[in-house]
């Protein structure tokens, strides 16, 4: 019996599938990463591209303004450059070429070009260009055809017909400023009662006010056959009121454009309020007067022997004799007459202000100077003007249509209005020169050229305003105009002459 010898059999065995899963692993985190760091690329790229699209589109536009500023302005335009423009995501240099344009005469060729450097420091460029054609192209079809031939000669062409203008005479304003204003006419007709209301009063006083009255609101009319003793009080509105004898007693205007005759002395104060008023004292200032906001009027017919006060608005003040005490005029362009001497201070204060010395010569005038205070134009009663400028006076100590409370002694003024129609196939026109040959009168609301012309503008509506200064009377059909046109550097001149009827 064969012993047999056991055998223990072991059998040991490697998981295969572990080490396949590490390395799996390892090519994944590989392909992931790799795919994050395209895709961050990707994404950086974007930026960038983003960048230099907006830095590219911005640059557009600065060179498009450019052509078009360029192109509107191209009767002065030229050659230039302007570095270190500072944009979103650049910064751009920019030159513009204004040349001449090959065939057409007076055509512009205009380029401009730009550049700067990308998010990426790259260096970028863009320029564009366009070509201007001469006014003759859109002002006269007819001067096309030569114009593309190199035979566009616009100043020696014929002029074109000039447009068609329609006057239209507006109401006038009376400006007139009496300072011998007669008051109140018919002061006893149509009266309304004795005492003030809310509403549009007319009220005849046949002696003294000596209690305290008050007109209250509306357009009043009330006129005092005696003297003012105690205070009145007009309220708002548009009021007149008128009184023979001296002023004793407070008077406030309240708002509103009002007219007070005294003709006797004002010996309490005055306060005339808001609005553009008118004050008449036939004697002496013995207290104060306040004229408040608004253009206002103060006459008196002797002394000033109290303060009088401007504020705000072009005021007008005329003393026929002596000044006592002190004028204070306030803010804008006032005007002040004085026909004694000055032993008081006079300011003019803020603004455009003249006074005229009707009791001084150029040749002693200068005693008072230091009594003048904020005062830019002087005028002395030989008509000499001592400093400034003469434009605000007229004849004499008179004022002048350049004051901004105009009138120049003018009774009226007149809105005038011209309706310009085109002529065809020319464009809108844009401006006019007025000439005035309407004989004793001036134009106002419209600056001067300074050559008896005046610049005027026509709206969208081919609508043209002036105002015309006068003495006389209009109607409708008494005033006419006179147009003609040429051509001026290459743009249609019309002129149109204002001028009384045959």
């Amino acid at each position: 019996m064969v012993q047999g010898k056991a055998v223990n059999t072991f059998n040991y065995s490697m998981n295969s599938e572990a080490g396949l899963t590490l390395i799996e692993v390892l090519v994944v985190l590989a392909v992931v990463s790799f795919g994050m760091v395209a895709t961050a690329k990707f994404q950086g790229d974007l930026l960038h591209e983003g960048g230099t699209n907006k830095a590219r589109v911005q640059a557009l536009g600065y060179v498009v303004d450019k052509l078009e500023e360029l192109r509107i302005n191209h009767d002065g335009a030229g050659n230039g450059d302007e570095a270190g423009i500072t944009g979103i995501n650049a910064s751009y240099d920019m030159a513009w070429n204004v040349a001449g344009f090959s065939g057409i005469t007076d055509a512009q060729r205009h380029t401009a070009a730009i550049d700067w450097t990308d998010s990426k420091n790259r260096s970028q460029s863009m320029s564009l260009g366009s070509v201007v054609y001469p006014d003759r192209l859109y002002t006269d079809p007819s001067g096309a055809a030569g114009c593309l031939s190199g035979g566009c000669s616009i100043d020696d062409a014929d002029p074109p017909s000039p447009p068609d203008v329609e006057i239209t005479l507006g109401e006038p304003e009376v400006l007139a400023f009496d300072e011998n204003w007669p008051g109140i006419t018919n002061p006893t007709e149509d009266t309304t009662g004795d005492e003030g209301t809310d509403g549009d009063d007319k009220i005849y006083s046949p002696s003294h006010i000596s209690d305290p009255f008050d007109l209250g609101d509306g357009d009043d009319i009330l006129y005092i056959s005696g003297q003012i003793k105690s205070e009145l009080d007009a309220g708002d509105g548009d009021d007149q009121i008128e009184t023979t004898g001296n002023v004793k007693g407070k008077v406030d205007l309240g708002d509103g454009n009002d007219a007070f005759k005294t003709h006797g002395h004002l010996q309490d104060d005055l306060t005339a309020g808001a609005g553009d008023d008118v004050v008449i004292i036939s004697k002496h200032l013995q207290n104060k007067v306040y004229l408040g906001t608004g253009d206002d009027k103060l006459s008196i017919g002797q002394h000033l022997q109290n303060e009088a006060h401007g504020d705000a608005g072009n005021d007008y003040v005329s003393v026929a004799d002596n000044v006592a005490s002190k004028i204070y005029m306030g803010n804008d362009d006032d005007f002040v007459v004085i026909g004694g001497s000055i032993s008081d201070e006079v300011h003019g204060g803020s603004g455009d202000d003249s006074i005229c010395l009707a009791g001084y010569s150029s040749s002693n005038w200068s005693g008072i100077s230091d009594k003048l205070y904020d005062f830019e134009n002087i005028k002395t009663s030989d008509g000499v003007i001592v400093k400034g400028s003469d434009d605000n006076f007229g004849t004499g100590c008179a004022y002048s249509a350049n004051w901004s409370s105009a009138g120049s002694g003018y009774t009226y003024s007149y809105p005038i209005s011209l309706t310009i129609t085109p002529t065809a196939g020319l464009p809108q026109v844009s401006t006019i020169t007025l000439v005035n040959n309407v004989s004793g009168s001036e134009i106002s609301g419209v600056a001067p050229n300074g050559d008896d012309t005046y610049t005027i503008i026509v709206d969208i509506n081919d609508m043209a305003s002036f105002d015309l200064l006068t003495n006389d009377t209009f109607d409708a059909d008494d005033l006419t105009t006179e147009q003609t046109n040429q051509w001026v550097n290459r743009e249609q001149s019309v002129t149109v002459t204002l001028k009384e009827q045959p």
